[in-house]
């Protein structure tokens, strides 16, 4: 059956035809021809399905991956298991267009990943373990999380090796240990594993379960920025910008600040517009600052949303604009920023753009107070007592 759907195929010795390869592909899949249902899975040939309805090419996948978790070793029952558990690239393009869910089968998934799991196969493992952690198709259980992740784990599993880390260090499905978190996380680090290489820097930048060390976490934190990840580019910015673990160096400080800022980190912009207005590491310049600050604004950043405030409300960058002011520092205000509050409060006591009203100017200078604004006890002492 497989050579006459070649035969069909390539048209030796016969006429070429595609529905006849395909019907013999099918006749060979179904009697268990494992090299045919792992194609009758794949995309190119899921493509001459989608004349049929969604339903229907969901039906024919699901047979075939069914038929290749009962005949196939154990990289096959995990394919099939990850078919139930997402479905793959032709199912979301074929059921999309028709606004349709994929009627995915977790429960299934579980099944098909605990077979292949237990015949030793690293990758259902880590599934097998994922699925325990977060509840999908059965209820969370963390011990059954933990013990499959470090079945996979001991085969190298970089993902799992991490998470046990975080388990861990978090105490999920297992008391707090500092000492195995860090241990789990160099392993996964050491493999170019980049979400472990910023937490074992976060380990030794704080000196959880092992000595300081903040050289060597700088040396994590690089690692894990030069694979892209933002909160180790900002991390790293952090360090070169304060002279930690490394000599000052603001220009290097300033790109990755920059490298963050662009994947739309907002504390990375927010220290971006920082360094511009100062003319740190380049020249002053309040045309980015402005840009920088507007964009870790415009995510909601309370500490953006006040700097905004005091932009306008100082003329930097800007005309001096009290109205735009005040609505950047109300904004940070209901964030209980404690500068915007502080602003407000004298806005209102002075009457700044505002209506005097020194109840209301209260009410915000303490606020601001409260949030550890020191110069407003004196008014406040001075004024209300």
């Amino acid at each position: 059956m497989a050579a006459l759907s070649g035969l069909y195929k390539d048209g030796k010795g016969v006429e070429k035809d595609d529905e006849k390869s395909d019907y013999w592909m099918e006749q060979a899949a179904e009697h268990g021809y494992l090299p045919f249902l792992r194609i009758l899975l794949n995309f190119e040939y899921a493509r001459s399905y989608q004349k049929r309805p969604a339903e229907e090419i969901y039906k024919r996948a699901s047979l075939w991956a069914d038929k290749l978790a009962e005949y196939g070793e154990a990289d096959d029952i995990l394919r099939a298991g990850a078919f139930y558990y997402a479905g793959n690239d032709v199912f979301v393009k074929i059921f999309e267009p028709e606004g349709k869910d994929i009627p995915l089968d977790k429960k299934k998934a579980l099944q098909l990943f605990t077979k292949a799991a237990e015949l030793g196969n690293p990758n259902a493992q880590y599934m097998l373990g994922h699925m325990y952690d977060y509840g999908e198709g059965t209820s969370a259980d963390y011990k059954k999380a933990l013990f499959w992740f470090e079945k996979a784990a001991e085969q190298g599993d970089a993902n799992a090796q991490h998470q046990i880390g975080y388990m861990y260090g978090t105490g999920k499905g297992t008391p707090v240990d500092y000492c195995k978190a860090m241990h789990w996380y160099t392993k996964a680090a050491e493999q170019g594993y980049a979400n472990a290489q910023f937490a074992a820097g976060v380990m030794y930048e704080n000196g959880v379960g092992i000595p300081v060390d903040k050289e060597k976490a700088l040396d994590w934190f690089t690692k894990a920025a030069e694979q892209g990840m933002p909160e180790a580019q900002l991390a790293a910015g952090g360090m070169y910008e304060d002279g930690i673990g490394t000599p000052a160096d603001k220009e290097k400080a300033l790109d990755l600040y920059t490298k963050a800022a662009e994947q739309g980190m907002p504390e990375a912009q927010l220290r971006l517009s920082v360094m511009y207005e100062k003319g740190d590491g380049a020249d002053c310049d309040m045309t980015k600052a402005l840009e920088w600050c507007r964009k870790a604004a415009e995510q909601g950043d309370a500490q953006a949303l006040s700097r905004m405030g005091k932009m306008y409300y100082f003329g930097r960058g800007v005309p001096v604009n009290k109205k735009e002011a005040a609505e950047w520092f109300q904004k940070a205000a209901d964030k209980d920023e404690k500068y915007a509050l502080y602003y407000l409060g004298l806005m209102y006591y002075y009457g700044d753009f505002f209506k005097e009203n020194r109840s209301t100017a209260e009410c915000y200078l303490r606020r601001a107070a409260a949030n550890g604004v020191e110069t407003v006890r004196s008014i406040l002492l001075k004024k209300w007592g």
